[in-house]
């Protein structure tokens, strides 16, 4: 592709002009085929509960009869949402852009603003598929008392998303790794990484269960940590004694499968088989198709072997505490 001419600009941002959208050509990259327009401001001085939003829209051009309208809205506290639309012609997307409202991105969950993601695609006509626009959650962000929530679904078709949470600007975390999986089984433990933690959320394969799960999980999960980090972490073992309990079950099944895959090998071979005493040959198949049976079960995640420490109160008396990370508990 040839970058953009003058003449190219004029005619990509029609639609765009008669919304008085305006061109900013020292953004506009025009080597890489993308046209930035001027931001806009949404606020209501009247309403003093409204969102103060900044709306910036680009235009991507990267392949011939290929067009993906990106939209931002960044709110007064910083957070920030996207909208992404991709189709045939510049008139199209923006047309279905312009269709969903900006407040959509922005929910309130227990006190805390939460922003949402999505991106818009054209389903083309196939067996057993109505034609139309699409749309797919791809991200979710919220600032959790004072520690960053990332709820990442743009993952591959069928896995589970990628959920961050950033350290305390204190640098003290003292997070037990069971603190989001007490919601269910679709949420899996924490796991510390440098600059926070990490888990994974189990979602639905096909859309659009999997949008409508992860817009419904990531929200839950907002009010979740709200409510928890708002009270003692003492709390936490009193409201979900019986939950972790349940998540020390969960982790434990790939190490139960792996012990009675174990105990079944002697049951085999000690076994009254018939004539002889002799072991039938389909008896060394059944330890691998046990274990296969086992990494089937989690969905597409490779099981972790371990033994998990039990459930027990904890002792700090808030959640931050200094700028180490002594007393972090599993």
């Amino acid at each position: 592709m040839t970058p953009l001419t003058h003449h190219e600009i004029l005619t990509l941002v029609g639609p765009f002009a008669r919304d008085e959208w305006r061109v900013d050509l020292a953004a506009t990259d025009r080597q890489n085929r993308c046209v930035v327009f001027e931001p806009r401001t949404h606020d209501n001085p009247e309403d003093p509960s409204s969102l103060s939003l900044t709306e910036h829209l680009q235009l991507e051009n990267p392949a011939r009869g290929r067009f993906c309208l990106r939209r931002t809205l960044t709110e007064a506290s910083g957070l920030c949402a996207t909208l992404e639309v991709t189709g045939d012609d510049p008139a199209s997307v923006y047309a279905q852009c312009a269709r969903v409202p900006l407040h959509d991105h922005f929910r309130h969950q227990a006190g805390t603003l939460a922003a949402i993601s999505y991106a818009l695609e054209y389903r083309r006509p196939a067996p057993n598929v109505e034609p139309g626009w699409r749309r797919r959650f791809t991200l979710g962000e919220a600032c959790v008392r004072g520690r960053r929530l990332q709820f990442d679904a743009r993952t591959v078709p069928g896995l589970p998303a990628k959920l961050t949470l950033d350290w305390h600007p204190r640098g003290d975390i003292h997070l037990p790794g069971d603190l989001l999986a007490v919601q269910g089984w679709a949420w899996r433990p924490l796991q510390l990484m440098p600059g926070g933690w990490k888990a994974t959320v189990k979602l639905a394969r096909r859309e659009p269960e999997r949008s409508r799960e992860a817009e419904e999980r990531f929200l839950a999960t907002v009010a979740h940590l709200e409510q928890t980090l708002s009270q003692p972490p003492t709390r936490f073992h009193e409201r979900f004694k019986w939950q972790r309990w349940r998540v020390v079950f969960q982790r434990s099944l790939a190490i139960q499968g792996m012990l009675a895959i174990l105990s079944a090998i002697p049951i085999l071979y000690w076994g009254d088989f018939g004539q002889d005493g002799q072991v039938p040959l389909w008896t060394t198949g059944v330890p691998p198709v046990m274990l296969l049976a086992i990494f089937l079960s989690w969905s597409r995640e490779v099981p972790v072997m371990e033994i998990p420490p039990l459930p027990k109160p904890l002792l700090a008396a808030a959640w931050e505490q200094g700028p180490t990370t002594e007393g972090v508990s599993d």
